[in-house]
């Protein structure tokens, strides 16, 4: 029902939160947010 709303599928989010938890775990140990950032940030451009 909520695909008809706002055209998202659930597996787009799935994708999106699986991408981020994937660079958490290679960026574990980065002493700040803004590296953390750097990294997640080309992935949705």
């Amino acid at each position: 029902m909520n695909y008809f709303n706002c055209r998202f599928n659930r597996s787009i989010i799935e994708g999106v939160k699986n991408l981020i938890k994937t660079i958490k775990q290679i960026c574990f140990g980065f002493h700040n947010f803004e590296n953390f950032k750097i990294r997640i940030m080309p992935n949705f451009i």
